[in-house]
């Protein structure tokens, strides 16, 4: 499975989450893998089970949830919590996490993937809110706050 197709199994993934933060992580992936929609498009339960990057980055967010939303928070610093959309707060919370957590992917290459996953999923302004604020976090990074 490509990396592109990985990531919006995880976008899924998180945006579920967003539903059921009191359920268990790894009970929700099976429960996703049982139940996975697009097996017809050749992806099997297996593959979602074994794909590294949707292992490690899926738990990885889960539990960095509380630092995520922070900093999604004060890059969004004109934005209330509860305005920002919860597919527009699962790009975001996916693409910190891997600007923070995931070495072998290039800032350029997470912030346009997130935008892209925005396009595909989220409003028509979607993608320029997420644009706006994975900038304003990358700047924060690169200053050190």
């Amino acid at each position: 499975m490509n990396r592109r197709t990985a990531r919006e199994i995880t976008l899924c993934l998180l945006f579920n989450f967003s539903f059921n933060t009191e359920e268990k992580p790894d009970e929700l992936l099976e429960l996703y893998i049982n139940y996975f929609p697009d097996a017809e498009n050749g992806i099997i339960p297996e593959e979602i089970r074994n794909d590294a990057y949707i292992s490690a980055t899926y738990f990885g967010v889960t539990q960095k949830l509380p630092e995520l939303d922070s900093l999604i928070e004060n890059a969004a610093s004109n934005w209330k919590p509860e305005r920002i959309s919860r597919v527009s707060r699962s790009i975001l919370r996916l693409a910190v996490y891997e600007l923070l957590y995931v070495d072998d992917i290039p800032t350029k290459v997470s912030i346009n993937e997130a935008i892209e996953l925005a396009k595909r999923f989220d409003d028509d302004n979607g993608y320029s809110f997420v644009n706006g604020i994975l900038g304003n976090i990358v700047k924060g990074i690169s200053k050190g706050e």
